[in-house]
């Protein structure tokens, strides 16, 4: 649908200018923000159509900041695995890496901790690696330098990991200063060049592309794969790595995520054993699994050596069928891992056609509830999950969360009580099936981080 008048050309401005759609579920949130400059949303629309620095500066005010520490946490258990390899086998005196689309500064500082051990692992010095941390949101920028986090950022993080990398401060949190030093703020649109002329050993990129549509989405790829030195690391999230086409890359597919290696110029690229490779121009990586709702702990990678010289690399598999019995389990995970990276008025939708269609369903409410979470209103998601784990003790992601807001609340014994159920209603299930209600979260997955949550030995582990 085209919309007529000062609006609409804004709409297509900030599209072409920005890589930013919201002609279609996100018009409300323009709509929104630009009667709070002017009542007349014409009006405004009209006054930013001729004011580039404006424009900038409220295009950035509205993007998303959602986000938190170590989010899809397998993806930088994989990362931190391949960067010690890499600094194995190939020893340089520094390195550089650029975090895209940073929002508040969490994923940075995560990036930080990752070659934090990383550099710990290979005796290197913390200096030796460096951060750029980049966004176009200005007030995004402002809180990540202050750098001042609270519980919220760190929902699904182990205490321990929360004690290392970080010092409390009052009721808030700070990074420790190995992990501040490293990282420089800057600020920068991702349809622009990149912000450094020399190229970065790992470009991180995950979960702001999804909200570029198809024409601005490949020139933002483009833009991130030009920024990768050849044998550096691209990582993007899980829903754009599905979409991302990287002629230049090899897909690394470690478990449930994806990395991008950029291939030499001359030179085939070695990869360490255990690690799933093909190329990317005429293949598609097997889809990762969807965003979880909660995020899990980190489980510890393997440990991964490289081939020997002969060896050729290991060919990857077609991804297996998704084990899942109904319609309902899909639409669900979807529409869960939509709430998780911040797409409230897209998941209120899909919510709202799988109620037409199942009709009124307690796995349902455990959506609600995330949706609830996402918007901070924690008092009003507790109690629709716990009405919800009191009507149906086999979901166990229900038990889950209602845990994780009591454990984040001081309320320990209660939250373990929750957790317990949880594990409770995973008896007998099969490893591989997805937990209903967990957005991709499979059985083994949560059983994992139940047992991190509730400090049980390994062996009580699946």
């Amino acid at each position: 649908m085209r919309i007529p008048g000062a609006l609409g050309h804004l709409i297509e401005k900030i599209r072409s200018r920005f890589g930013l759609d919201y002609g279609g579920s996100r018009f409300d949130v323009l709509s929104e923000a630009l009667g709070r400059v002017r009542p007349d949303v014409e009006e405004a629309a009209a006054q930013f159509l001729h004011a580039d620095g404006k424009l900038a500066e409220f295009v950035g005010s509205i993007t998303n900041t959602e986000t938190y520490f170590f989010r899809h946490s397998e993806q930088f258990s994989a990362l931190r695995v391949l960067i010690q390899w890499q600094w194995d086998q190939h020893p340089v005196a520094a390195y550089r890496a650029w975090c895209a689309g940073c929002s508040t500064g969490e994923e940075p500082f995560t990036v930080s901790a990752v070659l934090d051990d990383a550099c710990a692992l290979t005796s290197r010095p913390p200096s030796s690696a460096t951060v750029l941390a980049t966004d176009i949101n200005p007030d995004a920028l402002a809180g990540a330098q202050e750098a001042r986090y609270s519980e919220w950022s760190f929902r699904g993080v182990l205490a321990e990991q929360r004690e290392r990398y970080f010092v409390q401060n009052g009721s808030h949190f700070r990074p420790r200063a190995t992990l501040l030093d490293r990282v420089t703020f800057r600020r920068h649109n991702l349809l622009d060049p990149s912000p450094e002329p020399v190229p970065f050993d790992l470009v991180v990129c995950r979960n702001v592309l999804i909200y570029f549509d198809g024409e601005q989405f490949e020139r933002a790829v483009n833009r991130l794969a030009l920024a990768v030195a050849p044998g550096g690391i691209l990582v993007l999230g899980p829903v754009e790595s599905a979409a991302a086409k990287l002629p230049d890359f090899d897909v690394l597919h470690p478990g449930a995520c994806v990395i991008y290696r950029k291939r030499h110029a001359y030179l085939e690229p070695y990869v360490p054993r255990g690690w799933n490779s093909m190329a990317a121009a005429g293949a598609t990586p097997s889809a990762p699994r969807p965003a979880v709702p909660a995020p899990s702990r980190p489980k510890p990678a393997a440990q991964l050596r490289s081939p020997p010289a002969s060896a050729p690399a290991p060919r990857a598999r077609p991804p297996a069928p998704a084990q899942v019995g109904d319609a309902l389990v899909v639409g669900l995970a979807h529409a869960c891992g939509l709430a998780d990276r911040g797409r409230l008025v897209e998941a209120r939708a899909a919510s709202a056609l799988l109620l037409r269609t199942h009709g009124e369903r307690d796995e349902l409410k455990i959506l609600s509830a995330l949706i609830l979470l996402e918007e901070d209103r924690r008092d009003e998601a507790a109690d629709e999950l716990a009405l919800v784990a009191s009507a149906r003790p086999d979901l166990a992601m229900a038990h889950y969360l209602l845990g994780s807001i009591l454990d984040t609340g001081g309320a320990r014994a209660q939250a373990e009580d929750s957790y317990r159920r949880a594990l409770g209603a995973l008896d007998e299930k099969p490893a591989l099936e997805p937990v209903v209600g967990g957005g991709g979260l499979t059985v083994a997955d949560l059983v994992t981080t139940l047992t991190h949550m509730l400090g049980l030995p390994r062996e009580a582990r699946r």
